[in-house]
């Protein structure tokens, strides 16, 4: 909910703080580039304190300051509590993912993938949230408010609760030798899929919004719509994962990415087609995270060190790519957040076929 609270209400903050949308989508920059370094040093951290303690920590932190998202009248400021927020962000979800895998071991891709099933829930749920608060003349200060008190019970809740424990000696894998190859395929795959789910869930109400159907109502659904795609993949994604090998279902989900997005670019005049284009490939994305982490847990060792250097070259993808489609947006026409995309999955695609080739001679050269 967090995550995805920024697109829907990112027109509102850049009225509030007297920015254009080119200016304000700096925002996601800076909160991802929080996300960054939360991801690095907090990572690293699960490996030496109980985990369940520091997650608990990070919401709360979060809870305070998205309050004060809202009451911002400058640009900077409002970036710099963005950037506070990603940091705690990158740590809850290296902390999620890392503490998952440790306690649910090799059989830990169905809950990665219902972990990621209540992301896409609350991603839903929020542009939803903020449509219904803007078409009651409400202020977009109620959405943000609502969210920081809905963050609480559960930061509570996870206080008490006892931390798993890393299923390896940390000290003795720190000295283990690391396959950089893998490590390098596998952030630059991330950084495709994490700047292309941020990116699309970001500007798509934007998308809607200045192409040729601009109605509030009409945005927030088309980005409800996404989330909604989202969160249907993600359960479907739960019995697939425990039938089907991760890298098949990565390959389906590139190539019916690729699609969706064609279908945008070919019949953007129609509103049904975008919709339709939308769903598809929020549908497409929505275990392409989860998946590579699985293909990724099965070739090196997992610890929350590396889970957090691989979520940083993954958020890279976050800071790098809504800026740049910001960039194009107002240079050339909304369109360009379909195209780029478009480009990304083509690349996404060929990098999957790369690490596929080269975990095969390893195992042949074995």
């Amino acid at each position: 909910m967090v995550i995805s609270s920024l697109g829907p209400t990112l027109p509102s903050l850049a009225e509030i703080t007297h920015s254009n949308l080119s200016s304000a989508g700096s925002l996601f920059s800076a909160r991802s580039l929080g996300y960054l370094l939360g991801s690095l040093f907090l990572g690293h951290a699960y490996d030496h304190v109980k985990g369940n303690r520091l997650l608990a920590a990070t919401l709360l932190i979060s809870a305070i300051l998205m309050a004060f998202v809202p009451l911002s009248p400058m640009l900077i400021l409002t970036g710099l509590i963005l950037f506070i927020i990603g940091l705690g962000l990158g740590g809850i979800d290296v902390g999620s993912n890392t503490l998952t895998i440790w306690h649910y071991k090799k059989n830990a891709t169905p809950y990665l993938n219902a972990l990621y099933l209540f992301s896409g829930i609350g991603g839903f749920i929020i542009p939803l949230l903020v449509g219904r608060i803007l078409s009651f003349d409400l202020r977009v200060h109620n959405a943000y408010w609502i969210l920081s008190l809905l963050i609480i019970p559960p930061a509570l809740w996870l206080f008490n609760q006892p931390s798993p424990c890393p299923s390896i000696d940390i000290r003795k894998e720190d000295k283990k030798e690391t396959n950089l190859v893998l490590i390098a395929l596998f952030g630059l795959l991330f950084f495709i899929f994490v700047g292309t789910e941020v990116s699309f869930g970001g500007w798509i109400y934007t998308f809607t919004l200045n192409y040729e159907y601009g109605q509030i109502s009409t945005a927030s659904l088309m980005n409800a719509n996404f989330w909604l795609a989202l969160t249907l993949g993600r359960l479907l994604a739960i019995p697939i994962s425990s039938r089907f090998e991760p890298e098949k279902i990565l390959q389906f989900n590139l190539t019916a990415a690729i699609i969706s997005l064609g279908i945008i670019i070919l019949f953007s005049g129609s509103l049904i087609s975008i919709s339709v284009g939308t769903f598809g490939f929020g549908f497409a994305l929505a275990s392409n995270f989860p998946m590579t982490y699985s293909v990724a847990k099965k070739h090196i060792v997992i610890t929350g060190r590396l889970t957090g250097i691989l979520w940083a070259l993954g958020s890279l993808g976050a800071i790098i790519t809504p800026w740049l489609i910001g960039g194009l947006i107002d240079y050339f026409s909304p369109i360009a957040l379909i195209t780029t995309l478009f480009g990304y999955m083509c690349a996404g695609l060929l990098l999957l076929a790369m690490i596929i080739i080269y975990l095969r001679s390893i195992t042949n050269s074995g």
